[in-house]
Formats: structure tokens, C-alpha cells, sequence
């Protein structure tokens, strides 16, 4: 929070800024049911072949990886890509290209293993600034994600850097009190995904789901939740634009004794309890960039109030 303060106050100026928060979490190919009662029925009677879901188990095991965007600015949200990381040697040639045609802004990140890592967190980013530059392009980007090794390796921190992207670490082992996609997004998402499997699975005579309706249902419920519904609420009650006035109340109660909030970055040592680890001039690499900008702020503040008083 006194980061975030920091950031927004100091160091960048809040109306110029997009505010974004990132993370990745699974997704089954298949999802099973909601729990609740059957009518019984005779061991060896057609209708008992029909009284549990018949979905493959390696489809239940297998997954992929959606990596999200959401943003303060409601009208930039329909306009970030959410990116899909599924395993490529899994899939079947017609899923790989009907993945490929999916319309923007859902993406389809090819020739990967299923996770998200340094080298692909990079082509993130760098398609990530890409979209945000056609529509606001000059203003500074922010990216609230959580402390994973593949989040922020020193080459992922070179290459935010060079991208001007400023990251805003949200505490290790804090995310589900502080990250907007895991205290208000990924929950209802899930829920609308399951629901769309055991539609669709309804919907067909033997029960199966057809081999390329995942692809259907995914992206149906991604673009219900991530690209046609803001999530500027979220990120403002969860503290990550630097305004606490509309903190949610549990946020409130656990950091009333904090307020008010010094105007200056993190320490070293703060960083490293952020990041749950000790990293090697970490903080300096994280900062850097927004402390230059505030200091040339204050700089040119100082010279513009010289001015008028020698005028």
C-alpha cells in the first residue's frame, strides 16, 4: 500500500497512468458438475449409464493456462488481451486451429508447455504494451501481478523496463486479500465456465461433450467476464490505484493502523518481504524507472515555482 502510494502521488501522474493487474490461473479442459442428488436406478437399466458425467479422466486432468488482464480504466478493459497457454502437444490439429482463429482480443499463445515462464511472461508484456499503446498512448502503464519467479527473473525485469512498463508487486502469500482476479474475478469465472460444460454436455444424447466445445465454452465465458464486464471497481477497492478512500472494509480494517501512508518507496528490505524472498538489488530494479520520473517531476516543479518567483 505505501508503494502504491508512493507511485501514484510521487512518482507518476495518476491521471496519465493505466492501471492493470495480471495472473494466470488453470482451466481443465473438461470441468465436471455441481454436486447434488440422483434418482436411483437398477445396476444394469439403460438409465444408469446416464446418472454420472462421462468425461475422460485425462481430460479432467489436463488443463491450460489463461493468463488474464484487467484494468482501472473501464474503457480500455474490452480492448486487453487475455492470452490462452494451452500444452500444444496435446492438442489435435482442428483445436489448434480453431484456437488460432479466435477473435481479439482472446489469444492463442502457440508452441508452449501449458505454463507461463520468463521467456513467454516477456512476449506477455511486450503484446500486452502493444494494446494498450493504440489507445492510450501516452500514458505510463502499471502491471500489479504477484511475486512468481517467472513474474519477475531479472530478465523479465530488463525487459518491463525497456518496455516502460512500471511492476507493482502485490505481497507474496497476500493475493487473495489484495489481487483484484483473485478476490473478486476468477471465483465467478470458474463458476460460469462449469456451468457452461454441464450445459453443453446436457445437450448431447450420450452425455459427452464434442471434442472442440471447450474451445467454444472458454471462450464464450472468457469474454463474458474479462473483455465484456469492467473490473474498475476491483482494482479501486483493493487499494492498487493509490486511492484508500474506498478501500474494501476488510482491507480497511487490517490496514487502519498504516494510515496515513508515508510518500516513499519501498526499502530493500520491505521489497523483500513483498517478494517472500531476498532478491539482489530487486528494489533498485523495480523503482528505478518511476523514481527518475518523480524526481524530473519535482525537479521541474521546483524550476516552473523559481520562475514565477523571479517573474
Amino acid at each position: 500500500m505505501i508503494w502504491s502510494h508512493w507511485l501514484f502521488h510521487h512518482a507518476l501522474p495518476l491521471g496519465a497512468c493505466v492501471v492493470l493487474n495480471l495472473d494466470e490461473t488453470a482451466v481443465p479442459y473438461q470441468m465436471t458438475g455441481f454436486h447434488g442428488n440422483v434418482i436411483r436406478a437398477a445396476g444394469n437399466s439403460r438409465a444408469a449409464a446416464l446418472l454420472y458425467e462421462r468425461v475422460p479422466r485425462r481430460d479432467t486432468r489436463g488443463h491450460l493456462t489463461l493468463v488474464s488482464v484487467i484494468s482501472a480504466d473501464p474503457a480500455l478493459q474490452a480492448h486487453l488481451p487475455q492470452f490462452l497457454l494451452p500444452k500444444d502437444a496435446a492438442l489435435s490439429t482442428a483445436q489448434k486451429h480453431m484456437l488460432a482463429n479466435l477473435a481479439p482480443p482472446v489469444v492463442y499463445v502457440p508452441a508452449t508447455s501449458g505454463w507461463v515462464t520468463s521467456v513467454i511472461m516477456k512476449d506477455l508484456l511486450t503484446r500486452l504494451r502493444r494494446a494498450v499503446r493504440v489507445h492510450r498512448p501516452d500514458h505510463h502503464i502499471v502491471v500489479a501481478l504477484d511475486a512468481a519467479n517467472q513474474h519477475i527473473s531479472n530478465d523479465v525485469l530488463s525487459h518491463a523496463a525497456r518496455l516502460q512498463i512500471h511492476l507493482l508487486l502485490i505481497p507474496a502469500r497476500l493475493t487473495h486479500l489484495l489481487q483484484p482476479l483473485d478476490t473478486h474475478v476468477f471465483g465467478p469465472f470458474k463458476r460460469s465456465l462449469q456451468e457452461g460444460h454441464c450445459i453443453m454436455r446436457g445437450q448431447q444424447p450420450d452425455g459427452i461433450l464434442p471434442p472442440r466445445a471447450w474451445i467454444t465454452i472458454l471462450d464464450n465465458t472468457v469474454r463474458q467476464h474479462f473483455v465484456n464486464r469492467p473490473w474498475a471497481s476491483a482494482m479501486v477497492c483493493n487499494g492498487l490505484t493509490g486511492d484508500t478512500s474506498a478501500l474494501r472494509p476488510k482491507l480497511l480494517d487490517i490496514l487502519r493502523g498504516l494510515f496515513p501512508l508515508p510518500l516513499r518507496p519501498p526499502s530493500p528490505t520491505e521489497m523483500d518481504q513483498l517478494a517472500g524472498r531476498h532478491r539482489v538489488s530487486l528494489c533498485a530494479k523495480l523503482i528505478r524507472n518511476a523514481a527518475s520520473i518523480g524526481s524530473a517531476r519535482v525537479a521541474a516543479a521546483a524550476a516552473a515555482a523559481a520562475g514565477e518567483a523571479i517573474w
